[in-house]
């Protein structure tokens, strides 16, 4: 298994196209960029989540992914408002989301992709939303 893989960065985007959102330089290693977001002691995710007023009810720990030397998994479960009308249709005030997160962590590399289900909204089921980070790292670094 490659220390870097690919999370899925392989797929035909004909298919699925994917949209570059951001894309600048971090200070830091990849090593940092995850102990500081997802590592045992950040409490990013805490953060993050409670400044887009949703709650976290399960976070399950990191675990590796069968058959696989860097990757990890795990899966988080929370309510989120709901703060756009969805069609035509009557819509909850929030929703609870189900998000399952992968991780791969190397020396010079670190990449996340993480996949939310909205469950409480109409047509909920139907979609997902993909999101991948894909953190190299460059010059001292990269070796």
């Amino acid at each position: 298994e490659s220390p870097v893989g690919d999370l899925w960065l392989s797929q035909d985007v004909r298919l699925f196209p994917e949209v570059l959102l951001e894309s600048q330089l971090l200070p830091a290693t990849p090593q940092q960029v995850y102990e500081r977001l997802f590592g045992p002691e950040s409490r990013f995710e805490e953060r993050f989540r409670s400044s887009r007023g949703e709650k976290v009810s399960t976070v399950t720990p990191w675990e590796r992914a069968e058959g696989t030397r860097f990757t990890h998994r795990r899966r988080l479960c929370y309510t989120s408002p709901v703060t756009k009308q969805v069609g035509p249709f009557q819509v909850a005030k929030v929703t609870r989301v189900e998000e399952n997160q992968e991780c791969r962590l190397s020396d010079g590399f670190f990449g996340l992709k993480s996949t939310i289900r909205f469950l409480d909204i109409p047509l909920g089921d139907s979609f997902s939303v993909t999101t991948r980070w894909y953190l190299p790292a460059e010059g001292d670094a990269a070796s």
